[in-house]
């Protein structure tokens, strides 16, 4: 076997090992290298090709002016659609007195970046999780472990509510990684009843610490609704979360389920600082907080309420707000009824 002969062998070799198309053509324009990934690209079997003229190969009658383009050009990348009617990224590259290589990768779409930065931002979330969690139970594990003088004591506080901050940070994250990942809902029959009190059991130590009290006003038949129970939870979740942190000491917030029409709404009413109608138009902006000097001292990302609205929009509902200044607010989402209820 000669140099040149096993050079070549090498190359179809390796061409026929990886995923991108390669089509390379001689000097006289025929087709000297076709891969097992172009046969699959092209619909077309290497033996039909190899040795032809690129402008007498009807499957490949489309590249005849982009290879033109790169012999004129000295070679160029571009994106061409293909028969398979995907678009790739071909790149020609013009060797001198031997011919022209073209290489077809498929274009990666915006859609397929946002996913895989949003798998990419989901993992790194969850390692950040794991070790939060574990310094919140440690902390806890400290005061259950002996009394603390004073000082030490509102120490612990202070690090268990930024790690609280941290936590909800964490999760505010993951939901919007789920959101830009395009992933399904996971449906089934939910009663909004028992979401509701879940959320209202889940919140009670933090409301007790912020000196708020849970009215709940729900029917009392139940109410059921086609649902992913578990992103309706971080929901609910959310806009106490936000009710609770907004209120005064000695508030009441209201968790209500009221239905009319085939629609059920839930709402969560406090009586806290309340909201200028200014900003109400932006309030589930992603990012998007009110700055006030009355808002300052209170932590938030500004991701919650956009992904409330994002959620109850994949469900098919809608999310509304109502705010006095000094008086408070309403936050809640209106969904479909169930046809069992």
């Amino acid at each position: 076997m000669t140099a040149q002969s096993f050079s070549h062998d090498t190359l179809v070799l390796l061409c026929n090992n990886i995923s991108d198309a390669v089509v390379v053509v001689d000097q006289d324009n025929r087709v000297s290298l076709f891969n097992a990934a172009a046969e699959a690209v092209f619909y077309t079997p290497a033996d039909k090709i190899l040795g032809r003229k690129l402008n007498r190969c009807a499957p490949l009658k489309s590249l005849v002016p982009l290879f033109e383009q790169a012999y004129t050009g000295g070679g160029y990348t571009t994106e061409v659609t293909l028969p398979s009617d995907i678009l790739f990224r071909a790149r020609f590259i013009v060797a001198p007195d031997k011919g022209c290589v073209a290489v077809f990768q498929p274009a990666r779409s915006p859609d397929d970046t946002r996913v895989e930065l949003a798998n990419m931002i989901a993992d790194i979330v969850h390692d950040l999780k794991s070790p939060i969690s574990s310094t919140k139970g440690f902390i806890e594990l400290i005061e259950a472990a002996g009394s603390l003088s004073d000082r030490q004591a509102t120490f612990a506080q202070r690090a268990q509510s930024s790690l609280e901050y941290m936590l909800s940070l964490v999760h505010e994250l993951l939901d919007m990684a789920w959101l830009e990942s395009g992933a399904s809902l996971d449906i089934s029959h939910v009663d909004l009843n028992d979401l509701v009190r879940h959320t209202a059991s889940q919140f009670e130590d933090y409301a007790r610490r912020q000196g708020v009290e849970f009215e709940l006003v729900l029917p009392p038949d139940g109410c059921q609704v086609e649902a992913d129970d578990r992103r309706l939870l971080g929901v609910i979740g959310n806009l106490v979360s936000n009710a609770i942190k907004y209120s005064p000491d000695g508030g009441i917030v209201r968790m209500s389920v009221s239905v009319k029409d085939h629609a059920v709404t839930c709402s969560i009413a406090d009586q806290g600082l309340g909201i200028s109608q200014d900003y109400l138009p932006h309030i589930f902006e992603r990012f998007y907080r009110v700055h006030t000097p009355e808002t300052r001292r209170i932590e938030g990302s500004g991701l919650g309420l956009a992904i409330v609205e994002a959620v109850i929009k994949k469900h098919g509902g809608s999310v509304f707000v109502d705010s006095t200044p000094g008086e408070g607010s309403v936050f809640g989402f209106s969904l479909q009824l169930s046809s069992s209820n």
